[in-house]
């Protein structure tokens, strides 16, 4: 999957949001990463954060290359990235 970061190919537009809806839109992402993607493939999670690789090794083994769970890995990381994204528009204001 290409790192979401890279927008030399793809078209960009602009959403005008109100700060409530920008941070409603930031919490249903953070919501998907847990009720989408860790609760189907049982992702280590615990009081409502999904643990990853990089969060906490030590909920981990080898993630099998290509697998399921590999990709809600990478899935979940581009939603944080986006969340994050969002977020820091907030503060700037």
């Amino acid at each position: 999957m290409p790192d979401d970061s890279d927008h030399s190919d793809t078209p960009m537009f602009e959403l005008r949001l109100t700060r409530t809806e920008a941070l409603l839109l930031a919490d249903g992402l953070r919501s998907t990463e847990y009720w989408d993607y860790a609760t189907e493939l049982d992702l280590p999670r615990r009081n409502g954060q999904v643990y990853l690789p990089e969060d906490d090794g030590s909920w981990w083994g080898d993630v099998e290359v290509g697998s399921d769970e590999e990709n809600a890995i990478e899935q979940i990381r581009i939603l944080r990235r986006l969340a994050a994204r969002i977020e820091s528009h907030l503060v700037e204001q």
